[in-house]
């Protein structure tokens, strides 16, 4: 037995075997293969939305929509402040405090819907908008390059026209999407003049011109919001008179899943993204109605390249990689329900080349030992050394995703490596990897839409401590000049470098893609109309009549 921050371990043999064995024992096993992607309970919608209660997996952070860079804060945000466009379900854009948009590489230009307002009764008119984007560089958000592209960029709005237009020197192909209300995107929401006045405060209190209204926050326990009687203009024609919207909603934080289930079957949550080994029972509940979907970005496993890290050795990524089978893996942690990826997009991501699958490897303990070997690496007692030095490696995770940072470990000690391995709760885990304090994570994030622009610098330029968003820490020069010519383009004229950019992930064997996890959004006595992610949102939840 192995031991891991003191907590046994098993070989992937066994942690599948359990997976395997846990679902033939249950009465109705339910699988990717045979499920649907969704399910309705067949009831009208209500006149009035009346209260709802969702879960949300862990605490927030703060309250600054354009400088809390973390996804869970942001679905909170979302329901006060509005953005520019939205995504339908496919990730297509669709209007929001805009009622049209031109766009290029390199400028944008919206045309704003009429009589839309701030909570407070202001009118988002295009000067609003230009000043709230404007104070978002000011204060140089470090997701500015993810929405936009480098930069710099030009404000300017036309009160007469009723237009905002957006220009960036540097060309930015998927521009659009960085004003659209998925995670980053949604960091773009409006704020209002209030928000902007010496005196504000953006850390608890919200300024928008979103449906919901902050009621109250206590951290580690709720957030309340209440609908705007006057709210109008959102994605689709919602307003505030449209049937079944939640009047009144109350995020409860709960931060294990088997909670979750409990107080949904009991009464305690209306709405919640359940995962894991508890996903079968609820399937199997007509009562629930359910989304799926997952994320465009395909979770990596990636290795800090950072000048005198182990894994600044290309040699040892590629065996480190060549030991870990990313089926096993989806089996362990998500008990297969994932989509699997020779790359860091999903399939329905535009560019997207399933032939780089081509350059992967078959997952083999035997040949990651060859290929060290090969590079002279040799075993001392059953540990690894390079030129008399023991191999240890840094493994920094966060622990939504046991089991599977205990079969990556259990992997790498059968070729010597002594692992230290921090499993940690999800914000600790944000904060190292802000800080690049690891040699190897799982990069946890998402694209704004279907396409690679915004992933792709999760894993090319500066790292967060030198002002950048490559979390994974990969140094490449090639991949960075590679990213550089595709995310200049636009659509299919891109895909050509885009597949480049794929292959050369592999040649340098910089990251490990393991799987985009199925979120399932479980909701008792209301209906989902769409979800894509983890987070519901109450501006696409119904109520259910009776």
């Amino acid at each position: 037995m192995k031991r891991v921050r003191g907590r046994t371990i098993r070989s992937v043999a066994a942690l599948v075997a359990v997976v395997v064995v846990a679902a033939a024992c249950s009465s109705q096993p339910t699988t990717p293969a045979n499920e649907s992607a969704g399910r309705t309970v067949k009831a009208d919608i209500a006149a009035k939305g009346g209260s709802v209660t969702i879960r949300l997996n862990q605490d927030w952070r703060d309250f600054s929509v354009q400088t809390t860079g973390e996804g869970n804060t942001q679905a909170l945000l979302q329901n006060a402040y509005a953005t520019l466009l939205a995504q339908d379900a496919s990730g297509k854009l669709i209007p929001y405090l805009a009622e049209s948009y031109k766009a290029t590489a390199d400028t944008i230009t919206f045309k704003l819907k009429k009589d839309i307002t701030c909570s407070d009764g202001t009118p988002v008119t295009p000067e609003v908008v230009r000043a709230s984007l404007q104070n978002m560089v000011t204060v140089k958000s470090a997701y500015n390059t993810v929405n936009w592209g480098k930069g710099p960029y030009t404000i300017t709005a036309d009160d007469k026209d009723g237009t905002v237009t957006f220009k960036t020197a540097t060309p930015y192909g998927p521009l659009a999407y960085g004003f659209s209300n998925a995670f980053p995107a949604s960091m773009t929401g409006i704020v209002c003049p209030a928000g902007l006045k010496p005196g504000a405060d953006l850390t608890t209190q919200m300024y928008g011109a979103g449906p919901y209204t902050l009621v109250d926050a206590v951290h580690g326990d709720h957030v309340t919001f209440k609908l705007r009687s006057d709210f109008k203009g959102g994605p689709e024609g919602t307003t505030s008179q449209t049937a079944g919207l939640p009047e009144q909603v109350t995020y409860k934080i709960v931060p294990t899943d088997a909670t979750a289930v409990q107080l949904l079957k009991t009464g305690g949550l209306d709405v919640a993204s359940i995962g894991g080994t508890q996903v079968a029972q609820l399937l199997n509940d007509q009562t629930l109605s359910y989304t799926r979907s997952t994320g465009f970005f395909v979770f990596p496993l990636a290795f800090n390249q950072a000048p005198g890290k182990p894994t600044a050795d290309k040699a040892l990524r590629q065996a480190l990689i060549t030991a870990i089978d990313p089926k096993a893996f989806a089996q362990a942690v998500w008990q297969g329900r994932a989509v699997t990826s020779p790359t860091i997009a999903t399939p329905d991501v535009e560019c997207y080349d399933a032939d780089v699958a081509k350059l992967a490897p078959k997952p083999s303990v035997d040949a990651a030992k060859k290929v060290l070997a090969d590079a002279g690496y040799t075993l001392d007692n059953g540990k690894l050394t390079k030129n008399g030095a023991p191999v240890t490696i840094h493994l920094m995770t966060d622990n939504t995703l046991n089991p599977g940072p205990e079969y990556i470990a259990d992997q790498w000690q059968q070729l010597g490596v002594t692992v230290n391995a921090d499993n940690l709760p999800y914000q600790q885990y944000v904060t190292k990897l802000l800080a690049s304090d690891m040699d190897v994570s799982f990069v946890e994030s998402n694209s704004p839409g279907p396409i690679f622009g915004p992933m792709s610098q999760r894993v090319t330029g500066p790292v967060p401590p030198k002002g950048g968003t490559n979390y994974a820490g990969t140094y490449d020069d090639t991949l960075n000049s590679i990213q550089a010519k595709a995310i200049a383009q636009s659509g299919k004229a891109s895909c050509a470098d885009w597949t480049d950019f794929q292959e050369q992930l592999w040649k340098n064997w910089s990251m490990l893609p393991l799987g985009s996890p199925y979120q399932y959004m479980f909701a008792k006595g209301f209906d989902i109309t769409r979800a894509r992610g983890s987070n519901a949102y109450p501006i696409n939840i119904r109520k259910l009549a009776g």
